[in-house]
């Protein structure tokens, strides 16, 4: 068994622990994996994920770079970054990461939401409106996305299409019905 298909199977494994929730022993892998290819992407990358549900922040920013040093065009690394750097308070920069991701994969609707959190932390529901509703096209019977859109419509004082848009959380998922 060559190197490459021996960490392929700790990159494996790495993941499955994340899926498992067991994230300290997921980051130990991801280390095993990066002892014998320090520039590999995907075990930087699972790296940052575990620390930065450990939150360790510092320390999942630091993985974070590390994939983007070797695949700047990597959105989840953007969106993981962008993630981490709106939980320390780093607004500003959390924004630039979530744009850098969305630009990256437009149909990630995930970044367009936390953009939209962030924004509305910043006080710029208008701008979060906009995030919101391309999520919501993307994926419309996420009920969190209707919440967050009237929430904000709420901010602004937009009271009846707020409670149009949380009546929405009360609808059947499956839109066919």
């Amino acid at each position: 068994m060559g190197s490459h298909s021996v960490i392929g199977s700790i990159l494996d494994l790495g993941e499955s622990l994340l899926s498992s929730e067991r994230f300290e022993e997921a980051r130990e892998r991801f280390d095993e994996a990066l002892a014998t290819e320090p520039r590999n992407a995907r075990a930087w990358l699972g790296r940052g994920v575990a620390l930065a549900v450990l939150e360790r922040n510092d320390e999942a920013l630091e993985s974070f770079k590390n994939v983007l040093a070797v695949e700047p065009l990597n959105a989840e690394a953007w969106y993981n970054k962008a993630n981490v750097l709106a939980r320390l308070g780093r607004y500003e920069e959390s924004l630039q990461g979530y744009d850098r991701a969305i630009e990256l994969n437009p149909e990630d609707w995930r970044s367009l939401v936390n953009k939209g959190n962030v924004l509305c932390i910043r006080s710029k529901q208008n701008e979060a409106l906009v995030c919101y509703q391309r999520a919501i096209a993307q994926n419309p019977t996420d009920p969190r996305l209707w919440m967050d859109k009237g929430l904000a419509l709420l901010e602004l004082g937009r009271t009846e299409e707020a409670i149009d848009c949380l009546c929405q959380l009360l609808r059947p998922k499956d839109r066919s019905l």
